[in-house]
């Protein structure tokens, strides 16, 4: 039987850069991580539109750090996504994938355009380990 103990991890992302990737996370060896939600908070809303926008999402980075594997995503932008950021309130991002196996690195990637300037972005990923029965 293989045990599962609650993972949660919260940062801060404080005055990102237009285009920025962060590592938040490496599964350890002989473990996996079941990601089951995700949410952001962004503080510094804005009416999003096709010009200024905030696009969000988690991935798996694979190994190396550089897998594309969308593991849950925010689209704040006007066509195809879910549009206005209100100041410090949190909303959930999809999750569209669940599993990261180990050595995998969690991956945050921030895509601004236009003259959207967040003051910080908090992000929160919730889940559980996974160990291999002994």
């Amino acid at each position: 039987m293989a045990y599962q103990q609650p993972f949660v991890i919260s940062t801060v992302i404080l005055d990102p850069g237009a285009d920025e990737t962060y590592a938040l996370a490496k599964v350890p060896s002989g473990m996996s991580l079941t990601v089951t939600a995700v949410q952001f908070a962004v503080q510094g809303g804005f009416t999003a539109n096709d010009t200024n926008y905030i696009k969000l999402y988690i991935y798996d980075g694979g190994a190396a750090g550089t897998g594309t594997t969308v593991i849950g995503q925010y689209l704040g932008i006007a066509t195809a996504g879910s549009g206005n950021i209100t100041d410090l309130v949190p909303f959930a991002a999809t999750v569209t994938m669940v599993q990261l196996d180990a050595g995998d690195v969690l991956i945050f990637l921030y895509d601004e355009g236009g003259t959207v300037a967040p003051t910080s972005i908090t992000v929160t990923v919730m889940g559980f380990w996974g160990y291999p029965a002994s």
